[in-house]
């Protein structure tokens, strides 16, 4: 009995694990002028509905960026 019920209280913490979704927006920043990348632009993104900073990077020499969140959603991108 008491192995049963290590093994369930295992599987219950280790469930959450596997819902976690991951979305994961990436891109190239370039100045719309001479077309050429724009270097270590901050990049933010803020929910639509309340404004909150949900996560934020920084675009690399070339210009490429990546930016991870959990949740699904309507964001807004702000780069500067």
């Amino acid at each position: 009995m008491r192995k049963f019920i290590s093994t369930a209280f295992l599987l219950f913490l280790s469930f959450p694990l596997f819902a976690q979704n991951h979305y994961t927006l990436t891109g190239t920043i370039t100045d719309t002028v001479n077309m050429s990348p724009t270097q270590y632009t901050s990049v933010s993104l803020i929910r639509a509905a309340d404004s909150v900073l949900e996560t934020f990077g920084r675009a690399d020499a070339d210009g490429k960026f990546t930016v991870q969140t959990d949740s699904a959603g309507k964001y807004i991108l702000l780069l500067e």
